[in-house]
């Protein structure tokens, strides 16, 4: 009985971090825009983000509709 309560007060623990993680803006970019990323700027990829933005900005009209609203909200189009 006790090794369950440690286990799940640890599982209870974790959630809020898993939490925050879902909300780093990185990784949402990296969900929204890895697919328009890799589809228009491939030659680009293993550059800074910098590079990779302003390849997705040039695109914009090119851009699905997650990426280019996860842009916008960041303000970054």
């Amino acid at each position: 009985m006790l090794q369950k309560s440690l286990i799940l007060a640890f599982v209870l623990a974790s959630v809020p971090a898993v939490g925050l993680a879902q909300d780093d803006p990185r990784a949402r970019g990296d969900r929204a825009c890895k697919g328009d990323a890799t589809r228009l700027c491939r030659n680009l990829i293993n550059q800074s983000d910098g590079v990779v933005l302003a390849c997705l900005q040039q695109n914009a009209r090119r851009l699905g509709a997650t990426c280019r609203r996860f842009l916008q909200e960041q303000g970054q189009l």
